[in-house]
């Protein structure tokens, strides 16, 4: 059973501290009070303990204690850097002296810190914790804690951002509670562990977090789209990608933009299928909605699976397309697919063409060079034999 971090009516376990040891922690003598004004400049202007332990944040906070306490605002400041660093122990240590049981009323802001600070420090189970308690919590407009789509852009980004993100393949504990993924088939399918054991748990996290914003029908940004798709490419994590992907042809208010075609081809691109990216491309090309990354994606997979009639076609296509113009390393990678393609007398017109225009260069010459002198070795070791 998660044990609950938010409500006192849930708690499973002793409250941390009571109002009088509140009292003892922030109301020492050697308190210093400072305005309002003060604790907004403060919380601005941070220095942090030199530990993580959640003991240490005391001292700040009572720096910024009030005879009047303040609004949340005064605090989330704190928390915000706190989350930045994923220190989550002296995040809930926050919450517990100032908003659990006390004056000082949580916001959404609060419990998205909150969130984001046991997600930065790698404890995703914990965060959705927090998580689903807000989700499930009985609606009632005055307390204001309506997951708004900023919360959960600002999640997804700090579950897919390849600074922060642990990496490592552990999955969640075998007795932990699973999170769910929403889909049209399957109301309630779990997604921890996946089907091959081997998916990163913070991606997971973020795919489940995106499941959920579609069955509250939250519409996703083509960011939150993009940000996905680079973490399965950083992953090579073909299963989040394949349900990611699912998630996208179903989602009827949603036309993908460039960025995102682009993230899909080089995601299915880095896990080996080819037949896919090339699938995406055919739909990005007949809507329109292409640019220099999308050539250069499509053709290197041309070339690193041999779809050398294909790459014919997509660089024929390209003379049509005043608005994309292959760069050298294009039109290097398009001369390989021609070259293994045995079409020698091509790729010789190919490259003095390009020399004239500026298409090709040295590395061309050489890539013609390579090839020529390998046939020619080869033909030689024929007539030996």
């Amino acid at each position: 059973m998660f044990v609950h971090r938010l409500k006192p009516a849930l708690l499973t376990r002793q409250c941390l501290v009571s109002k009088s040891l509140l009292g003892a922690a922030i109301r020492g003598p050697a308190l210093y009070r400072l305005s309002a004004t003060r604790c907004l400049h403060v919380q601005s202007h941070i220095t942090l303990p030199d530990n993580k332990e959640a003991d240490a944040i005391v001292p700040l906070l009572q720096q910024i204690e009030t005879d009047t306490p303040p609004a949340a605002s005064a605090y989330n400041g704190v928390l915000k850097t706190l989350a930045l660093e994923g220190r989550s122990e002296q995040a809930q240590k926050l919450y517990d002296l100032i908003f659990r049981n006390h004056n000082v009323k949580a916001d959404i802001d609060t419990y998205s810190q909150l969130m984001l600070a046991y997600m930065n420090d790698g404890k995703y189970e914990e965060a959705m914790e927090i998580y689903y308690e807000l989700r499930d919590h009985d609606e009632d407009p005055a307390k204001n804690l309506r997951l708004k789509p900023d919360t959960y852009a600002s999640m997804i980004q700090a579950l897919t951002d390849p600074s922060k993100i642990q990496q490592t393949h552990t999955q969640f504990q075998d007795n932990a509670e699973p999170m769910y993924e929403w889909s049209v088939e399957d109301v309630n399918s779990a997604i921890y562990p996946d089907i091959d054991g081997n998916s990163q748990p913070a991606l997971l996290t973020a795919l489940a977090l995106f499941n959920d914003m579609r069955h509250l029908e939250i519409q996703p940004t083509p960011d939150m789209y993009a940000n996905l798709l680079k973490a399965c490419a950083d992953q090579k994590d073909g299963y989040v990608l394949e349900k990611l992907h699912k998630l996208i042809r179903m989602d009827l208010y949603f036309d993908p933009d460039v960025q995102v075609f682009n993230q899909l081809m080089k995601a299915y691109d880095v896990v080996g299928d080819s037949a896919s990216v090339l699938e995406i491309w055919e739909v990005a090309e007949s809507s329109n909605v292409l640019d220099h990354d999308s050539v250069s994606t499509v053709l290197q997979t041309c070339l690193q699976n041999g779809c050398y009639s294909r790459a014919n076609a997509i660089w024929d296509s390209l003379q049509y397309r005043d608005a994309i113009q292959p760069t050298v390393d294009d039109f290097n990678v398009y001369l390989q697919c021609v070259l293994n393609s045995n079409e020698a007398e091509k790729a010789e017109k190919m490259v003095q063409e390009g020399l004239s225009t500026g298409q090709a260069n040295e590395t061309s010459v050489n890539i013609l060079k390579t090839y020529t002198n390998n046939a020619t070795t080869a033909t030689t070791t024929t007539d030996v034999q």
